[in-house]
């Protein structure tokens, strides 16, 4: 249906007929948000700088920065479920200190998701977004709800979460030894840290593993819940593509549950990234849980490089043809071939797959 499409421009089209499939909706937002939503929110953006411009009331507005943040501002505080899909530009640094840049970002989010079925729907869409992209790919998932429960039994508290946070996400465990040294961490505590996040690997076999970890009632219902999520992806056939990986943790303050990034081999960066955020909700004034993800499809550049090895399937050279016979040549030649593109000589730099030369001095 659309392979005469580069890959490119196949690949929202392809997701869109996907989440539809799953009952999402189209979701259509402003380029401009007021300035302070951002401002207080800061922390879960997670980069600096925001383009900012003053309306003509005076108001201090800003180029959205991110999705997510307006669809839960925008979301009616209601016991109704709603699932939002989108194809929204961001403007953000590209790098701390570097320039502005446009980023096109594909996802979706499950707004009153309450059961365990919303998730695994999310998950599986993930999975889905990526194998759209490459069948090599992986998600890596971790448990927000495990790792704040390990952090209540080892007694870290307040501001000394967040430098733990950033250990464990570095599977830092020398820094970990410091740290409960710093803190005069109980020895078990501090050997419980240190195992838990060397765990990795394919999901069931890691939950064997953090099951004998498992210390609190927190961890527990942690465990059972990522139990859950594997059983539900595996009646799809996807459950090999689950790795456990505590590197994707994120902010305990907007996040909860389940987190997740998805990787492809030929991108360094995550290509994807998302999870359950019903704490975000919560600063909002929504009592609704939700979950959804982020596709970042400018990641996605050396991948559709890779992927469009010609750039017409055939090159059609007319030379000093007259107009009348080039279109009777495409117009025969056109069912053969998924695009066809006339020039008058070779273009410099065109990759074509076949070429056919219908100039006139070979006409007779």
């Amino acid at each position: 249906m659309f392979s005469n499409l580069p890959a490119k421009e196949q690949l929202p089209l392809k997701l869109r007929a996907v989440y539809e499939l799953y009952g999402y909706k189209k979701y259509n937002m402003d380029k401009f948000e007021p300035y302070d939503m951002y401002l207080e929110n800061k922390s879960f953006l997670k980069y600096e700088g925001i383009i900012t411009f003053t309306n003509t009331n005076g108001r201090l507005m800003a180029l959205k920065p991110d999705v997510t943040m307006s669809i839960v501002k925008n979301t009616s505080d209601s016991s109704e479920s709603n699932k939002l899909y989108y194809n929204e530009n961001v403007f953000r640094r590209q790098q701390a200190g570097g320039e502005f840049c446009e980023i096109n970002q594909m996802g979706l989010e499950f707004i009153g998701g309450d059961d365990n079925y919303s998730e695994a729907e999310v998950t599986l869409l993930a999975l889905r977004s990526l194998e759209a992209i490459d069948n090599e790919y992986v998600l890596n998932i971790a448990h927000m709800g495990y790792i704040s429960s390990l952090l209540d039994y080892c007694g870290v508290e307040n501001r000394n979460r967040e430098k733990c946070l950033r250990l464990i996400k570095q599977k830092n465990t020398h820094g970990i030894n410091d740290f409960a040294s710093e803190l005069k961490l109980e020895n078990t505590a501090k050997d419980t840290l240190k195992a838990v996040i060397t765990i990795s690997g394919g999901l069931y076999s890691c939950i064997e593993k953090l099951s004998a970890f498992a210390l609190n009632k927190g961890m527990t219902e942690a465990i059972d819940e990522m139990k859950g999520l594997y059983n539900a992806v595996k009646e799809a056939g996807l459950e090999s593509k689950l790795q456990l990986d505590f590197s994707v943790v994120n902010d305990p303050d907007y996040y909860n549950g389940i987190v997740f990034q998805g990787f492809i081999p030929s991108t360094p960066r995550a290509v994807l990234s998302g999870g359950r955020y019903d704490n975000l909700m919560r600063r909002f004034g929504k009592e609704q849980n939700a979950i959804g993800f982020a596709l970042y499809l400018g990641e996605l550049d050396r991948v559709f490089r890779k992927t469009d090895e010609y750039d017409t399937d055939l090159l059609l050279l007319y030379g000093n043809a007259g107009a009348d016979r080039v279109v009777k040549e495409v117009e025969r030649l056109k069912n053969s071939y998924e695009s066809i593109r006339a020039e008058k000589t070779l273009p410099v730099g065109i990759r074509a797959r076949n070429i056919i030369n219908i100039s006139e001095s070979e006409v007779n």
